[in-house]
Order: structure tokens, then C-alpha cells, then sequence
């Protein structure tokens, strides 16, 4: 089944103890307010859903604590965060000018680009306000966030707080400016299920997309590995995309792009069934038009081993009869539908009128493909290191017979997946491999 929700959004709520950040989540979270409230201790996390414009959001807000003693706690918090809402008493100079230490707090832990809002909290106590409105305004205006001002205890401009950074993460993710990966906590691959170019959605999740610890996911970019296709030893292509994957390294900001790293090791269950020992790292990088994944596997085991690998990318098209890839004409390619027979492909671009499952082999560097997303979207593929080109899209009759897949999904969808599969991989001890996929954007 599918998430309740079409985008998550990790919040955190900073600014120094005492400033009211608990009790303006109080008010947000369940519309009550106390004016006695024990000061939190660590880290509070709260979840609530919301609905804003056409998307349905879910939000993961945590509350750090403010005193210097926990930052060091805190500070682990700030690294996966897509936005972060500083608080200040308006009725407090010194929680204002603290301000600063807790904007290089943030450049020092989560970047300088992860979206910022500024709130000075407690408006309803003008006879005692201390910073004046103007000043803050002028203060956020010049470090490039928005401001708002507000009262829990009154339920003053409290959802406009959260509406306002949603909005903003929102045109972000519409932009190609966020990634999105599976939901946190699930067992699902590090599988990229979302990458919007110029607002239009490119990738592909069936709606019948099973989201749990055991099935790999139907849509997105999975990741394939150590085996694709059948495998005596284990699950159809490898258990990479059902696996748990580790975040090596939160998302980071650099000359305009995201960049986040999963890593997979070797474990008791692995070795189960692929008794080697390894360590896979998974880079996922996105900029304002381009999405780049990149695989790099190590071996860290006394002897070699043999694999294959592949990112399974699932396209979003309007119409797959109308979309075409180029860069295939003189392969040779195998054709599973025909039997495992080899043929050499006469057409350029080729386009899909039924069942198609080939791999196109010793393929170029760069595919073009048509119709992506919408009419009026084309993307090019480039890849390294990958040797082997898989088109595949079920039609109907397949489509039928997949439980996570809709029956009439197969005309929405094409997946064009760069591999490293028409042989093994040989990779000795000590060594690395690693190959890259680029998909870049032009939308008219």
C-alpha cells in the first residue's frame, strides 16, 4: 500500500530555552496551550499531517532542547532536516541575539541552503516587547528568510508558521531542489521515488507500490545487487532494494547541488545467502535539472567475488507508445520476451508497442529519451561505467498477473535502467567498483 501522504518533511524547532517553542507546538499539534510547561529535556518529536494546496504533507517536527548542554545532542538532529524554524522571545533581546549563534548552528550541521523561517514568539505581551517588529523584519530580510510573528497562548499566525515552511519545501521538491527517498524507518532499499523537473514529476511509483520491510518497491530508482534477475542463492535481483540502508552522509549543499550518501554492509542475513563481506555505497545528488546516482561497492573480504549490478529506474511518461529512446540502433540486444534470443536492434529511436524486456549490450554513454514526465519533457541519460542498457515495460498481460502494479499503470511507465549485466563483475580484495547514471532534463 501507499504512504497516507505525498511528501514527508523533517522540521526542527530551535532557539534558546524558554522562548515557547514546546508550546507552540502544543498549539499546533493539538490546539491547547498551558502556561505552566515543563522546559524539555533532549529532543521532543511530534508528527502531524496536513493538507496544503494539492499535496497532502506529513510533517516529523522536533523540538530541541535550548540550553548549551544538549546542543551536542541536538546536533545529529540538524543533518537530515529539510527546514528549520528559529524561535525568538519578543520580549527577550538576548533569545534575539542568540539568533546568529544558532544561524552558524545550523550552516555548521545542516548547510547553508536547507530552508530557514524566523519566529519571534509571544506577541501577545506587547507591554513587554523588547525587539522591536521592524528590526526583526529588516534582520530576516537580510539573511534571506521569512518572519513571522506569533502567540501560543492567543493562537496568533501559529499555522502560518508551518503552512509558510511548507510551501516553501514544496516549490523546492517541485523545482528538483530536495530529495525525497523512501519514508524513514522502513526496510526499502534507499529507492529515490521522487525527482520533479521544472514542476513535472519524472519517476514512476505504481499506486498499488507496496511501502513495508519486505517487498521491493515498485516504482522510483531500486537499487539492484549482487544479482540481476533469478538467483538461486536468493531473492529475484539481489537483496539491496529490500535490505536496510544506512545514511553515511545527510544531505549536503555544494555549487547548487544535494548530495546524500546510504551505505549497505555485509550482515548475519547476507552472508545467508552471499557469504562474502562488502560495503556499498549509494550516492544520490540532485541539482535544478538533473538527478545522479552513483554506486560504488567494495570488497572487503580475503577473496574475490563475482557480481551484477543495476539501478532499475522507473519512468513517468504520458503515453509509453509515444515515448522513444535513442543511442540503441546496431546493439546487440537479448530479448527475454523472445526466449533469451539475441538480435541486433535496426531502429533509432526504438519505441514501445508491447511487452518489452531486452538488454541492449555494450551501449553507449548517452541515451536520449523522449516524453518523460510530460510531452514536453525530454531527458538524456548518461552513463559510466555501466555497459548494458534494460528496456523494460510489462504491457498488459503482465501487468495483470503483479499484485503491486495497477492493471492499466503500463501505458504511465517505462523503465530505461543502466547496468552493469550481461556478465559478472569480478571485483579482488581491497578493490573498488564504481559506475555513475546521470539523468538531466529539458522541458519546453
Amino acid at each position: 500500500m501507499n504512504p497516507d501522504y505525498d511528501n514527508l518533511f523533517k522540521i526542527l524547532v530551535i532557539g534558546d530555552s524558554g522562548v515557547g517553542k514546546s508550546c507552540l507546538l502544543m498549539r499546533f499539534i493539538d490546539d491547547k496551550f498551558t502556561e505552566s510547561f515543563i522546559s524539555t529535556i533532549g529532543v521532543d518529536f511530534k508528527i502531524r499531517t496536513m493538507n496544503v494546496g494539492e499535496k497532502i504533507v506529513r510533517l516529523q517536527i522536533w523540538d530541541t532542547a535550548g540550553q548549551e548542554r544538549f546542543r551536542s545532542i541536538s546536533a545529529s538532529y540538524y543533518r537530515n532536516a529539510h527546514g528549520i524554524i528559529l524561535v525568538y522571545d519578543v520580549n527577550w533581546m538576548e533569545s534575539f541575539l542568540h539568533i546568529d549563534q544558532w544561524l552558524r548552528e545550523i550552516e555548521r550541521n545542516a548547510g547553508a541552503r536547507v530552508s530557514r523561517l524566523l519566529v519571534g514568539n509571544k506577541c501577545d505581551l506587547e507591554g513587554k516587547r523588547q525587539v522591536d517588529y521592524a528590526v526583526a523584519k529588516k534582520f530576516a530580510k537580510d539573511i534571506g528568510v521569512s518572519f513571522v510573528e506569533t502567540s501560543a497562548k492567543n493562537d496568533t499566525n501559529v499555522d502560518d508558521v508551518f503552512y509558510t515552511m511548507v510551501e516553501e519545501l514544496n516549490e523546492k521538491l517541485a523545482n528538483g531542489l530536495l530529495i525525497t527517498a523512501t519514508p524513514p524507518g522502513k526496510n526499502l532499499g534507499a529507492t529515490v521515488t521522487s525527482w520533479k523537473c521544472k514542476g513535472q514529476e519524472m519517476l514512476f511509483v505504481s499506486e498499488k507500490a507496496v511501502f513495508d520491510k519486505k517487498k521491493a518497491i515498485r516504482g522510483g530508482i531500486p537499487v539492484v545487487f549482487p544479482n540481476f534477475g533469478p538467483w538461486s542463492h536468493g531473492p529475484q535481483h539481489g537483496f539491496a532494494r529490500t535490505s536496510q540502508w544506512e545514511i553515511s552522509q545527510h544531505p549536503k549543499e555544494e555549487n547548487g547541488e544535494t548530495s546524500t550518501v546510504f551505505s549497505l554492509e555485509d550482515s548475519e542475513s547476507t552472508r545467508k545467502v552471499w557469504n562474502y563481506r562488502f560495503r556499498v555505497l549509494y550516492e544520490v545528488t540532485v541539482g535544478k535539472q538533473h538527478l545522479k546516482t552513483t554506486i560504488t561497492v567494495e570488497n572487503k573480504d580475503e577473496k574475490a567475488f563475482e557480481f551484477t549490478t543495476l539501478l532499475h529506474t522507473y519512468l513517468r511518461v504520458p503515453d509509453v507508445t509515444q515515448t522513444a529512446v535513442s543511442g540503441l540502433k546496431g546493439l546487440n540486444y537479448v530479448d527475454k520476451v523472445l526466449g533469451g534470443k539475441t538480435f541486433t536492434e535496426s531502429n533509432d529511436p526504438v519505441k514501445i508497442n508491447g511487452f518489452t524486456d531486452r538488454v541492449y549490450q555494450n551501449s553507449p554513454s548517452e541515451h536520449k529519451i523522449m516524453n518523460v514526465g510530460s510531452k514536453n519533457c525530454h531527458i538524456t541519460l548518461w552513463k559510466e561505467n555501466f555497459p548494458d542498457t534494460v528496456v523494460w515495460n510489462p504491457w498488459a498481460q503482465k501487468a495483470i498477473a503483479m499484485s503491486d502494479f495497477g492493471d492499466n499503470e503500463y501505458p504511465s511507465m517505462l523503465c530505461v535502467e543502466a547496468g552493469y549485466v550481461s556478465k559478472p563483475f569480478v571485483l579482488e580484495p581491497g578493490k573498488k567498483f564504481e559506475a555513475q547514471q546521470t539523468f538531466s532534463c529539458s522541458c519546453t
